[in-house]
């Protein structure tokens, strides 16, 4: 692990705990052991890295989501169970670059660049869109149907961060896909 790494690793974790707004530069170096100048090395400044982190994150979720999207299914159910499988392994295996995404896009200011790249929930929703549109689902409404089904995925994540949900929410994996699927095929 480089002293990069590690003060990436740190950031990421107070950006998640504190918000990025609320975590300076000197709570990132005094956290990682390190200096200001380190961190300035390698990024202009603290919103830079946070960007730049996000991106990064972002990008390796898309990349993950995208192969398993092109995976095989039968049906929407075994489609619906692999997306979800998808997001809770994630979750599961990158649990602060996963908040770092739900958590903290919105910290970034509105007229930011980044705000014209797709955000997590875009990215799962185009993937969503898709689904329907290949089972031929009928819904009335598109971005409400999928607005639904993402807070029914993701909200147990959230819930659970905040100390509200007191089991982890992958407990809860089989019962979320259920309702996903309940829903789809309710139309």
């Amino acid at each position: 692990i480089t002293k990069k790494n590690i003060i990436e690793q740190t950031a990421l974790r107070l950006f998640v705990e504190n918000g990025i707004r609320d975590t300076s530069v000197r709570d990132i170096a005094t956290k990682s052991n390190s200096t200001e100048a380190a961190l300035y090395r390698h990024y202009n400044s603290k919103d830079d890295m946070a960007k730049k982190l996000f991106i990064a994150i972002l990008e390796k979720f898309s990349a993950e989501l995208e192969k398993t999207f092109e995976l095989k299914a039968n049906s929407i159910n075994q489609k619906m169970e692999q997306i979800i499988d998808f997001i809770y392994d994630f979750y599961e295996q990158n649990t602060i670059e996963f908040y770092f995404l739900v958590l903290r896009f919105y910290d970034f200011p509105k007229d930011d660049e980044l705000f014209n790249k797709s955000n997590p929930n875009d990215i799962i929703a185009k993937y969503m869109n898709q689904i329907i549109n290949k089972y031929n689902i009928k819904v009335d409404n598109l971005t409400f149907t999928i607005s639904l089904i993402m807070g029914i995925i993701i909200q147990p994540i959230i819930t659970y961060y905040y100390g509200r949900l007191k089991e982890n929410p992958i407990a809860y994996k089989n019962q979320i896909k259920n309702i996903c699927i309940n829903i789809l095929s309710s139309k």
